[in-house]
């Protein structure tokens, strides 16, 4: 007796329900996590913006590391007014 293998677009379907799954169960973190960065007035043109570049860019760089990003750093610019 031959076992059935499921085809590869029933097997993709799974895979995508899951992954579809975990984003709505994270649904409100992602939100959440999105409000945060979004409250950085970090207009990089703006000079007195320039501490709040500085704390938005040490935010994502953070958040790499949380999730795993390996060497995330933050690269100083010359900054052009």
């Amino acid at each position: 007796m031959k076992i059935k293998e499921p085809a590869s677009s029933e097997i993709n379907k799974t895979i995508l329900d899951k992954i579809l799954d975990f984003i709505d169960s994270n649904k409100e973190r992602y939100i959440g996590e999105l409000k945060k960065f979004l409250s950085f007035p970090s207009i990089s043109t703006n000079p007195e913006n320039k501490k709040d570049v500085e704390k938005c860019a040490q935010y994502v760089k953070d958040h790499l590391d949380h999730i795993g990003m390996q060497n995330a750093k933050i690269m100083a610019t010359k900054a052009i007014l």
